[in-house]
């Protein structure tokens, strides 16, 4: 009998300036696919939604290739293998997954790995143990390099990488300052994620001024999301020797006249003898055991929290993507489009 798989496929690119919304797909209704020599078939459970995929949607060259019109969205999961013809993977193996928005999907991929269910929930696999929890240890570790004692400002630090990498700077002994949109998000940092202090960036007037007031010493480590006014404001607060670590540019990537016209004086970089350096994650790959190991043992140890929004149901991904740029999420968007095994 024929498996029926939903798939959300790409029906325009959005305009620079448009938020993607449920406008942009079309949810498609065709047979599952059969997996060759060397793939398995996957049944998704878990879909991740992440702000990098606004940019596999524009038409403009990227760092990855993008979606054509008519493909289907691309997407992590956690999901299950319900057929395989890969050695060392049976039916019943919880995997991730790179085979987008669908309820089935066939890979043989470098990004296909079991999730190994008795060392943390398997939703886990898409943020703390998966790509937002590895970018957030290697970003900081190895271009933050956070000293004890210093102070590192994280923004979208209610998100599912600031989450992560503000709780790594507390564990390596640093003062850690948050950057959220919100009151809720602000409480969420300074309460459940240990920040030692947060600015809500909404509803600071002056934002440099609450920065300074936050980084009295200055920022010697800056996490960098977001880009932007933030970014600006934060680099005049910047010690000698510090280090900027691009981990996003969120403010980009649905560009405003606000965050266009934002000036970048080269001083505050040149003065302070900053270093600046952009960071994809694709070049950790290969140590990717190594930072899945770290982040699983302070999980375990009860040294990182973590919380996941989650919406409900195949049919709700373009909307809930839309709340993800918006920034409506805390910590990490999942959407759950299929039960766990029992």
């Amino acid at each position: 009998m024929a498996i029926k798989n939903r798939r959300w496929l790409l029906k325009r690119h959005p305009d620079p300036a448009e938020l993607p919304g449920p406008e942009h797909f079309t949810l498609d209704e065709a047979k599952a696919p059969e997996p060759a020599e060397g793939q398995v078939l996957v049944r998704t459970i878990y879909l991740s939604l992440d702000p990098y995929m606004r940019g596999r949607i524009n038409p403009a060259r990227n760092y990855a290739q993008g979606v054509a019109v008519g493909e289907v969205m691309t997407g992590r999961v956690i999901g299950e293998v319900t057929a395989s013809r890969r050695p060392g993977y049976e039916r019943g193996d919880i995997v991730h997954a790179n085979i987008g928005w669908q309820d089935y999907g066939v890979t043989g991929d470098a990004e296909l790995r079991k999730i190994d269910p008795k060392l943390a929930p398997i939703s886990t696999g898409l943020g703390l143990l998966g790509m937002p929890g590895l970018t957030a240890y290697f970003c900081l570790l190895d271009l933050g390099a956070p000293k004890p004692g210093e102070t590192v400002l994280v923004t979208a630090a209610s998100g599912a990488v600031g989450s992560v990498a503000g709780q790594i700077a507390k564990i390596k002994g640093c003062r850690a300052i948050a950057v959220a949109g919100s009151a809720a998000k602000i409480a969420y940092c300074t309460g459940e994620l240990g920040y030692d202090a947060a600015i809500d960036y909404n509803a600071e007037p002056d934002l440099a001024a609450a920065i300074a007031r936050a980084a009295p010493k200055g920022v010697d480590v800056f996490f960098d999301n977001v880009g932007g006014s933030v970014h600006q404001a934060v680099i005049e607060r910047l010690n000698v020797g510090a280090r900027i670590a691009l981990c996003g540019v969120m403010s980009q990537y649905n560009p405003t006249e606000r965050s266009r016209a934002v000036p970048y004086n080269l001083r505050n970089i040149l003065i302070p003898r900053a270093r600046m350096q952009g960071f994809l994650i694709y070049d950790y790959a290969a140590r990717e055991r190594e930072g899945l190991e770290a982040l699983a043992a302070w999980y375990r140890e009860g040294r990182i929290k973590f919380r996941e929004t989650i919406a409900e149901g195949l049919e709700s991904a373009p909307l809930a993507f839309r709340g993800l740029l918006r920034g409506e999420n805390l910590g990490k968007q999942l959407v759950r489009v299929g039960p766990e095994p029992i």
